[in-house]
């Protein structure tokens, strides 16, 4: 057999594990053009030799092993493989045609000639050792310690193992702990090391980030068991304003408002400034409805797009043209409003990672040549594995001071060809960004600035700077101007890139904490939204302890009736769904004022996440509890938040806004104004209706939204059946 001169045959190889991170096992054509980069010189010797590539796949669905096979195929194809050479033979077969390949595939005389063949399968011919010619890829995880240890220790061929994120193995349907899943990755590197294999890189990483992921489920776990006792008596009082306000008496004026952790100096900038930023944000809500750059969309909250889907349906299949043409309406106008909703969800997350970024760690970007980045730098002057580098004395104007700390690095084209050729071991650390979504999903994207990716500015750059300069190309650096919280990291951990995502763990963290429903419900009571027809007892006993504080100034109109019941996670969401749909309603827009305006929005949440006030609680209900447990611990980082730094960046953004004083309530879209307060005569009997604020009706009878449709509808028809002693009890009820 030939190999490529100075290769090592395959039966000579040391076992492998390469880290495929952060990707879903669903999407694998992500995955096949990492996995091939990553056996590029295996690949290559099989081209050479004609071998076999066994890719096992045990546990796969059907679909998935397919999607293995055709995204494999695309990338197996670019690297040397014949297209009819990469075959699929899976437990759906036939028996003849399984056991002729499982035969075909210890014949090594018999394949020579056809060029390299790749064999993807889900069932256990491949559970035998390799030929010589074979590389054996365990692509499915294996999630028993003695699994991993057989694999380890089952003959000398050539083979490799795909260590994955414990997410692919909730994706897979096993149901791993944090703390089973490191047991996992810590039997591979203990297998790797009795065969020589040293941890580093990709997987060392791995294992760290899990062990911490461990030792916070270990702590959660423990301290579920110290507070279960006490859980249903906790959970007794999720509605009892009283006992709040007797744990945390309410103030009786903006200077007796406790605010969690923040530092007393920042107090006015932080706290009392924060009342009049939502002042300035409800003027300015308005007065853009009023000039007609925005329609006011978002103060009318609708249903979720499914159960008005659901809703058409149903009045499609009743024959009734008035039901069907009111549910059609309803669903074009919930999906128009979703999709204002999402635009917010997403830009408030990204307006709290930036403002992390901006007054916590004071996060600058600059580009020099690479020449003059290596006299930034006195590389033998870092004080540990763990420690940023410093920039020291020699300084321009307007890049790095000393004292910053160089965090990461970009590089011009050419540069970064010439990294592809370096091996692992070689090449600073690839960044990745994390940015958390509101339904608690983590949304994992490679940091671009054009050509290339970020890296961590670790041991391994000056290597790449001095190869940029022989280039005659420039790089862009990224370094910290407040690296206050990034210096306490450095005493704690172990090595580079464990500060690295700690630090980033703590800024997706603060982007989470902002778009939390009680964050999103105390950023509107700051900015004044109410509900006028919501006179339910809990939010007359909140208006009467803190609307002193914060006043109303913009009615709105929470979701009510059929299609709000149907969800109830949606519809104890009410103000978090307006404020969302504002942003996005705002940005729709495409207007600089309007995007500033949903930036301070998404300013005002960040605040209030990182330093909420301890005794004013939200003024939805269904979020009393789970606030007080949330705001009873510090945001890591709010420590380091520099309150000037955030002044002058509202103050930018408040310059842009409209600069006309306060004027009339345009009104919420398509609520004309009532001057008769009796409802429509074809209604039928007045004392079943109630006039809302907005000027909407309210059906008494059966509690939701009154209109023509609603009342020559099945639902009302029926309710009036009921008899008198009924009715009366249902209008006196309600």
């Amino acid at each position: 057999v030939l190999f490529v001169s100075g290769m090592p045959e395959m039966d000579e190889l040391q076992p492998r594990v390469l880290v495929l991170e952060q990707m879903h096992i669903h999407s694998f054509e992500n995955c096949s053009a990492a996995l091939c980069r990553g056996l590029q010189s295996e690949l290559l010797q099989i081209c050479s030799s004609d071998g076999l590539l066994l890719v096992r796949c045990a546990g796969f669905s059907r679909s998935m092993v397919k999607a293995v096979h055709e995204a494999l195929k695309e990338k197996l194809v670019e690297n040397g493989f014949n297209e009819q050479n990469v075959v699929l033979v899976a437990a759906w077969h036939a028996q003849a045609f399984q056991d002729q390949h499982a035969a075909w595939i210890q014949e090594v005389d018999a394949r020579r000639g056809h060029g390299p063949i790749a064999v993807i399968s889900d069932f256990a011919f491949l559970d035998t050792e390799p030929p010589e010619d074979g590389l054996l890829l365990q692509l499915s995880p294996l999630v028993e310690v003695e699994e991993i240890q057989a694999w380890f220790g089952s003959g000398s061929g050539a083979r490799t193992m795909i260590a994955w994120p414990w997410q692919v193995f909730q994706e897979l349907g096993h149901s791993l702990t944090p703390t089973e899943y490191t047991q996992i990755l810590q039997a591979i590197v203990s297998c790797l090391s009795s065969h020589g294999v040293p941890l580093r890189g990709s997987l060392e990483v791995l294992l760290t980030q899990s062990e911490q992921h461990a030792q916070e489920y270990e702590r959660d776990i423990r301290a579920t068991a110290a507070h279960q006792p006490v859980s249903a008596e906790a959970m007794s009082v999720q509605d009892d304003l009283h006992s709040f306000t007797e744990r945390h008496p309410p103030p009786s004026n903006e200077h007796e408002i406790t605010w969690l952790s923040m530092p007393a100096a920042e107090a006015e900038r932080l706290g009392s400034a924060r009342l009049r930023l939502g002042e300035g944000i409800a003027d300015a809500l308005l007065a853009l409805q009023r000039e007609g750059h925005i329609q006011g969309l978002w103060r009318k909250e609708l249903p979720s797009v499914q159960h008005a889907e659901n809703e058409k349906v149903r009045a499609d299949q009743s024959n009734d043209p008035t039901w069907a043409s009111e549910a059609s309406d309803v669903l074009r106008k919930a999906e128009e409003w979703k999709g204002f909703e999402t635009a917010g969800d997403g830009h408030m997350q990204r307006t709290a990672w930036d403002l992390w970024d901006h007054c916590v760690a004071g996060t600058q970007i600059v580009q020099v040549d690479a020449s003059s980045a290596l006299e930034l730098v006195i590389w033998s002057g870092r004080n540990g594995s763990s420690y940023a580098y410093k920039v020291n004395g020699v300084c321009t104007d307007t890049g790095p001071q000393q004292g910053h700390r160089l965090v990461a690095f970009s590089v011009g084209p050419r540069t970064a060809d010439w990294l592809t050729d370096l091996g692992d071991e070689h090449q600073p650390f690839l960044l990745q960004r994390h940015v958390e979504t509101s339904e608690d999903a983590t949304l994992v994207r490679t940091e671009n600035s054009n050509p290339s990716n970020w890296y961590l500015f670790d041991e391994h750059a000056e290597r790449v700077l001095r190869a940029a300069a022989g280039l005659g190309e420039q790089i862009t650096l990224k370094y910290l101007t407040q690296p206050g919280h990034w210096a306490a990291l450095e005493h704690k951990a172990n090595a580079l890139t464990q500060v690295m995502e700690q630090h980033r763990r703590a800024q997706s963290g603060c982007a989470k904490a902002s778009n939390w429903t009680g964050t999103l419900n105390l950023a509107a009571d700051l900015i004044g939204l109410h509900d006028a027809a919501d006179d339910t007892e809990a939010t007359l006993a909140w208006c009467e302890q803190y609307r002193s504080l914060l006043p109303a100034r913009i009615p709105v109109m929470y979701g009510s009736g059929k299609l709000f019941n149907q969800d109830k996670a949606h519809k104890t969401k009410m103000q978090a769904n307006v404020m969302e749909a504002a942003v996005g309603e705002l940005l729709a827009s495409q207007r600089s004022d309007c995007i500033a305006l949903a930036e301070l929005i998404g300013g005002l949440c960040t605040i209030s996440a990182l330093f909420p006030p301890l005794n004013i609680p939200p003024s939805n209900r269904f979020m009393l509890l789970e606030y007080e447990a949330k705001s009873c611990e510090t945001c890591p980082g709010s420590l380091h938040f520099h309150g000037r730094r955030f002044q002058a960046w509202c103050q930018e953004r408040l310059q842009v806004l409209p600069s006309d004083s306060p004027g009339h309530d345009p009104g919420l879209p398509g609520v004309e104004e009532v001057s008769d307060s009796n409802p429509p005569p074809h209604w039928g009997r007045a004392e079943l209706f109630r006039l809302n604020a907005d000027g909407t009706w309210f059906c008494r009878l059966c509690r939701c939204g009154a209109t023509d449709g609603h009342v020559i509808g099945k639902a009302h028809t029926k309710c009036l059946a009921y008899p008198q002693e009924v009715i009366e009890q249902y209008i006196s009820e309600s």
